[in-house]
């Protein structure tokens, strides 16, 4: 795979005389480096997967055996417990509406409003290389 960018590179370095040897090596540095990433990220949610279902298999042991209060130790590793968190929905722009026009008791009033609140919003750039593959 690795070979199929360089011979692409050469290509370019030929046709782009401002392609140095520098700038080739960094490229496929950067390739490696983002192929170890995928490989990583890849594992770590099979890791989660598995994680989740063990998970699943804990709180309903701990559930079932009323130990919703207690700590479990885990010797050096620490402790668990059973917790519960609460989520707020996100706010988009249909519940903003929808909030607004029963709240003013008027459509027209709330996609004013609405609309109000999304044109003056902070829009940033970033820069960033994206990479895609070609298909066979």
């Amino acid at each position: 795979m690795m070979q199929k960018y360089v011979q692409q590179l050469q290509q370019q370095k030929d046709n782009n005389p401002h392609v140095t040897h520098e700038f080739e090596s960094t490229i496929k540095k950067w390739v490696e480096i983002d192929n170890q990433i995928k490989k990583a990220n890849e594992a770590i949610k099979i890791l989660k997967d598995e994680q989740k279902q063990l998970g699943a298999v804990v709180i309903t042991y701990i559930k079932k055996n009323n130990l919703e209060n207690h700590d479990i130790g885990l010797g050096n590793e620490g402790k668990i417990k059973l917790a519960l968190s609460n989520r707020t929905a996100s706010i988009t722009r249909k519940y903003i509406e929808e909030r607004l026009t029963k709240y003013f008791n008027s459509a027209s009033k709330a996609k004013e409003v609405t609309e109000f609140i999304y044109a003056d919003r902070t829009k940033t750039q970033s820069e960033y290389i994206s990479r895609s593959k070609k298909k066979s």
